[in-house]
């Protein structure tokens, strides 16, 4: 737990970059409002995501196991998988994740004073769930067996067994946010949208049909 706070607070960007995504906040005066021969903003954020999951998911990327196990469902082709199914991650539906990001940026931005630091934030759901508890869930949804292929790969290795996170906004925050898309909901709109791009391949991606 020790280990899993320092590395949320002090590990640069560049070393998760897998797992994490930079973004720039600006405060409420321009960096070239204040300063014209400034070009950067006056500070920012790292953020770092959950396993975020929603419609349109860019398929030719293997990731996302969410889209991957709906994927497999649909099409019948086995999913491989090389980690433990007790394995826990944190799961957060796109539209959760992006009112979490607009706290955060509101918040931040409400603040007047400016820090060199680049401190790390986490925009999460807070509830780990089992690998195996995500592919029940989208067996009930799809009301399907979901085909996989269970074996091992050197790269499993370095995956991380309980990967849990705790949300950065704050509970007043939260408080006030839309209530999270349960994972059974989440799950069903992914499928749902990966169907309707299996029969309509020209579509672009999170556009359902009428």
């Amino acid at each position: 737990e020790e280990m899993r706070e320092h590395l949320l607070e002090t590990v640069p960007l560049r070393s998760r970059a897998k797992v994490g995504k930079r973004i720039e906040v600006v405060n409420n005066f321009y960096a070239e409002d204040v300063d014209p021969q400034r070009t950067t903003p006056a500070w920012a954020y790292d953020i770092l995501y959950a396993g975020n999951h929603g419609p349109g998911q860019n398929l030719d990327k293997l990731q996302g196991v969410i889209s991957r196990l709906a994927l497999a469902a649909a099409t019948r082709q086995p999913l491989n998988i090389f980690v433990s199914l007790d394995t826990l991650r944190d799961y957060l539906y796109v539209d959760d994740a992006a009112a979490q990001a607009v706290a955060l940026i509101s918040g931040a931005l409400s603040k007047t004073h400016e820090s060199s630091a680049h401190p790390a934030r986490v925009i999460a759901s807070g509830e780990p769930v089992s690998l195996s508890h995500v592919i029940r869930t989208m067996e009930a949804v799809t009301k399907k067996r979901v085909p996989l292929a269970l074996g091992s790969h050197p790269s499993s290795a370095g995956q991380v067994h309980d990967l849990r996170l705790v949300p950065s906004v704050r509970d007043d925050a939260r408080a006030a946010l839309p209530s999270p898309t349960h994972l059974e909901v989440g799950s069903r709109l992914v499928y749902d949208d990966i169907l309707d791009r299996l029969q309509w391949p020209t579509r672009p991606p999170g556009r359902r049909s009428a």
